[in-house]
């Protein structure tokens, strides 16, 4: 993946290149108006952003580490004590069947933490985004008609986020601007949730591999702060 990479608390390496088309120093959305629903959004994003950006470099970490050490192995750098006793033999055949199993537990260690960081982590971090959005523009929704029971009706096939985004334009009549972009990444993340929790797996590989984490966030940054330039009004 040539993509940006999720940094701690949002702020960006202006010296990146991959960066180049986000103009703030911050990807992540830091409210300017006063707003409690808002303020939570802001400190819910941040913290969305922090886990997954752990769990990302810890996969990354991980994964490294297991390439590393089945090569290792495999190349013969390292020799193997498969025995956990001193009195032991620890001379293993290189040849042997045990030590050909061996080999083939590290290498199968090497590509599960690599499947972890370059998919599971990534897919992860999509599914969570969505959910984090949904509950986000519903919390608006409640907040701007005072109804913390609200439950806009959704129509038959139409995206839950969608449906929250035309309730706060047009029965809240806030006309904040929704590029597309943001529309595309959202329901990129919908149906990689979806299928992501039936296990159809393998059909969204190629689509998580193409989308950029950073541009995710930022796509929502830029979205509420759309939003909250109409309220301020």
């Amino acid at each position: 993946m040539n993509l940006k990479k999720l940094q701690i608390d949002g702020y960006i390496d202006r010296e990146d290149k991959s960066f180049h088309n986000i103009k703030e120093d911050n990807y992540l959305y830091q409210m300017e108006v006063a707003s409690n629903t808002l303020f939570n959004i802001e400190q819910e994003m941040l913290q969305l952003n922090n886990y997954c950006t752990h769990s990302i470099n810890s996969s990354k970490e991980q994964s490294l580490k297991a390439k590393e050490n089945f090569i290792s192995y495999n190349s013969g750098k390292k020799k193997a004590n498969l025995y956990t006793s001193p009195s032991l033999d620890d001379k293993i055949d290189e040849n042997s069947a045990e030590y050909g199993h061996f080999l083939e537990d590290l290498e199968t260690d090497a590509n599960q933490w690599e499947d972890t960081f370059s998919f599971i982590a990534p897919a992860m971090t999509l599914v969570l985004f969505h959910i984090f959005v949904e509950k986000s523009l519903l919390d608006l929704c409640k907040e701007n008609t005072l109804d913390i029971n609200l439950n806009p009706k959704q129509k038959k096939y139409e995206n839950i986020i969608v449906t929250y985004i035309n309730f706060l334009q047009v029965d809240c009549k806030i006309n904040f601007q929704i590029d597309d972009d943001i529309i595309n990444l959202l329901q990129q993340c919908r149906i990689i949730r979806n299928k992501f929790a039936h296990g159809n797996w393998s059909e969204i590989r190629k689509i998580v591999s193409k989308i950029d984490l950073v541009d995710v966030f930022y796509a929502f940054t830029k979205m509420l702060r759309s939003f909250e330039k109409e309220i301020a009004k």
